[in-house]
């Protein structure tokens, strides 16, 4: 990244798929990787992921990773 910004996103979520299917079909986000039936990871530019679920018992924002010039 040449620029300051977000590098991705890790939201834990109820229901994974349900998410990962919106992210897909109406987003156009495509599958990176799965961790087991816990976590998945999707892209939208050619880095490993944008945007990652986890599943929990309650939707939260799980982390949001900076990436900065130094």
């Amino acid at each position: 990244m040449d620029t300051p910004g977000i590098n991705h996103v890790i939201l834990t979520v109820t229901d994974l798929e349900r998410s990962t299917h919106f992210y897909r079909e109406v987003l156009g986000f495509r599958v990176s990787d799965w961790s087991e039936d816990q976590m998945v990871f999707l892209r939208i530019n050619r880095d490993h992921h944008s945007i990652a679920f986890n599943r929990g018992e309650w939707n939260s924002v799980n982390h949001v990773a900076y990436e900065l010039p130094s």
